[in-house]
């Protein structure tokens, strides 16, 4: 296996004293985080880099902003605008060229084929221990959902009673969509996983789920979903850095 370096390139030494502190990583950042991490920065078998601000920078752009920020403004969304309900995902007949202008897949086979063919390559990077490179993937559907909410703004559409339709259509496939990752990444981050899994008003154990078995549109219209809350919070990389700069600098 590799080997694990300063964010400097030097093998971890104590004589050097950049080593990564147990402590340090337990009082400012989740396991899940750190899971995350490991898996995403190392490729397996070769020598990786870890430090405390790569941490902190991954935790915020992938975990707080991406994955997190995902979950918070689609649940967010859905109990605003659909009265803390799994919306219904059909579109009528009436309302598909409305939401093809605001960027909406109105045939949902190709939400469907998309993340099928994203689980596929994140399983057989999985299977060829390419954890970084699955982790890569996953983040893609986290990017394409995103992308989609931004698109077709629900929180402007949810201002016409006309278009709630709409508005339920869109935050179905984000909610599904955290579905399928919550499935993905249970190995990866549970303790984070199972937390969306909950919001979403899953109680069936995350566990359970293979996610070769995932089928599309098995998320229950109309399930209430849990308490929103933020499953990962945004670090204070300045605050946090200061801390450990003047807390684990060697002396003399």
């Amino acid at each position: 296996h590799g080997m694990w370096l300063d964010p400097n390139g030097r093998k971890m030494s104590k004589t050097i004293g950049n080593t990564i502190e147990l402590d340090i990583l337990q009082k400012y950042f989740t396991i899940d985080a750190i899971r995350y991490f490991c898996l995403r920065e190392m490729v397996f078998g070769q020598d990786g880099r870890f430090g405390y601000a790569g941490l902190i920078d991954r935790a915020n752009s992938d975990l707080a902003s991406g994955l997190g920020n995902l979950s918070s403004r689609t649940l967010t969304m859905i109990r605003n605008y659909c009265d803390n309900r799994i919306p219904p995902r059909q579109i009528s007949e009436d309302k598909l060229l409305i939401a093809k202008r605001v960027g909406i897949d109105t045939d949902e086979t190709t939400v469907a084929g998309f993340l099928e063919n994203s689980r596929d390559q994140y399983l057989q990077h999985f299977e060829s221990l390419a954890f970084s490179r699955a982790l890569e993937v996953a983040w893609g559907i986290v990017a394409r959902a995103d992308k989609m909410i931004t698109d077709a703004k629900p929180w402007d559409l949810a201002k016409n009673d006309d278009q709630k339709q709409l508005v339920g259509a869109i935050l179905y496939r984000a909610a599904e969509t955290l579905r399928w990752l919550s499935v993905l990444l249970y190995p990866v981050m549970p303790t984070a996983t199972r937390e969306i899994w909950s919001q979403l008003g899953e109680t069936t154990p995350l566990e359970q789920f293979a996610p070769s078995q995932l089928k599309y549109g098995e998320l229950a219209e109309g399930n209430v979903i849990g308490e929103v809350r933020p499953v990962f919070p945004k670090l204070d990389k300045t605050k946090i850095m200061a801390e450990i700069t003047n807390g684990t600098e060697p002396q003399g």
